[in-house]
């Protein structure tokens, strides 16, 4: 009994979410019985709602009024970001604050900006390094799932105490369509 209760609570909270439309249309539902609906709900909710973070998003606008739109993708078990567009157009130019003089020619659409990021739990990722194109310096990263965003911690210190946090609107595939057309292909270089 206490089992059914906890189904049909957990259910009624959620019954708009995806995965339990599904489960609810397919034949599992039916056929396998609630006790491992549970389970599957459960064990594997947060990844089923987000996977993981690779996708594409908005940034909040940046000291210089530009929202960019940037890709997540994850090699070697470690997540990657770089910019391919802005909001409005805006041409994203050069690294001109990059303390590499030989950096400063590279143009800032398709470079990457945060790596080494790793997930250290379902919702929460840690260890990466993250670079600002407006003032030219790297700080620690940690991200973190939160409702439909990804919030993201630079620091100046590796625990995250002393930085600057972010909200990144993951965006929809209806949202990002515009933008495709200028995403980078990196399978080109490999």
């Amino acid at each position: 009994m206490f089992i059914d209760d906890i189904l049909y609570d957990t259910e009624h909270k959620l019954k708009e979410s995806s995965y339990i439309k599904f489960f609810k249309e397919s034949r599992l539902l039916k056929k396998r019985g609630k006790m491992r609906v549970f389970i599957i709900v459960f064990v594997f909710a947060p990844h089923s709602v987000w996977g993981d973070i690779t996708g594409y998003y908005l940034l909040p606008k940046d000291e210089n009024g530009v929202e960019s739109i940037v890709r997540i993708f994850k090699e070697d078990n470690k997540y990657y970001a770089y910019g391919f567009a802005s909001k409005g157009g805006i041409d994203l130019g050069f690294d001109t604050k990059n303390p590499d003089e030989e950096k400063r020619k590279q143009k800032i659409r398709g470079s990457i900006f945060l790596w080494n990021l790793i997930e250290k739990s379902d919702e929460e990722y840690g260890d990466g390094r993250i670079y600002n194109y407006v003032n030219g310096k790297t700080y620690y990263a940690k991200a973190e799932i939160k409702n439909d965003a990804l919030v993201i911690k630079a620091s100046v210190d590796k625990k995250g105490l002393f930085g600057k946090t972010f909200n990144w609107k993951k965006l929809t595939p209806q949202e990002v369509e515009p933008f495709l057309q200028q995403d980078i292909n990196f399978e080109i270089i490999k």
